[in-house]
Parts: C-alpha cells; sequence; structure tokens
C-alpha cells in the first residue's frame, strides 16, 4: 500500500497459479512494463494507483471494490 515503483525493468509483476497481488494507492511510473502477469497470476487494483509513463502500462487483470 501506498508505494512506488519507479524505472525499473518491470513495475510489478504477478506470476503464477497461487498468487495474488492486491496494488492500493501505489505510483508505478517510469518502467520498462508497468504492470504484468501470466502464469494464472492475478493482479488486482483497489482503483487508487497511477500507472503511467512506462514504456507499456499493461494492465491490471481485475479490480476490488474499496469498503
Amino acid at each position: 500500500k501506498n508505494t512506488r515503483s519507479v524505472t525499473n525493468a518491470i513495475g510489478i509483476r504477478s506470476i503464477g497459479p497461487n498468487v495474488t497481488v492486491r496494488v492500493d494507492g501505489s505510483s508505478i511510473i517510469g518502467n520498462g512494463t508497468g504492470l504484468s502477469f501470466s502464469g494464472g497470476g492475478i493482479l488486482a487494483t483497489y482503483g487508487n494507483n497511477a500507472v503511467s509513463a512506462n514504456g507499456s502500462n499493461g494492465a491490471f487483470s481485475g479490480s476490488i471494490p474499496l469498503q
């Protein structure tokens, strides 16, 4: 929660069938690839993140409603 991932090859990645990453209030900026998931991994957002200016922004695999 409330983190920054800046100038990395991949900002946030989820790989594998038993992996779930939940992202909340974070900035993913200036990476080669901003967001990446594969192999059944889940990369979910609470909808309050900044994802921009990456080589490829990528996308979240799903969303979680704020409560």
